[in-house]
């Protein structure tokens, strides 16, 4: 399975079967509220000010949580 590395890049990343499993369960752990973040930021391509206006938080709360979290699913 190949999976393009984020927005920004067009590189194609080789992902096995055991490291989507291991993102799939990290993903789990995170907070609702958080995922909708990823979710936004991600698939929908909109900016922490967009997502800070959607759900109503600070610009500053969205980014250190999206942050936050994308560190806690690279740690293994």
């Amino acid at each position: 399975m190949f999976l393009y590395a984020g927005r920004y890049f067009s590189k194609k990343i080789n992902v096995t079967y055991g490291s989507y499993r291991l993102v799939k369960s990290k993903y789990r752990e995170i907070k609702m509220e958080i995922r909708k973040i990823l979710l936004l930021f991600y698939f929908l391509e909109m900016s922490d000010t967009e997502i800070s206006e959607v759900l109503g938080n600070a610009c500053c709360t969205v980014y250190r949580n999206r942050m936050c979290s994308l560190d806690f699913i690279r740690d293994r």
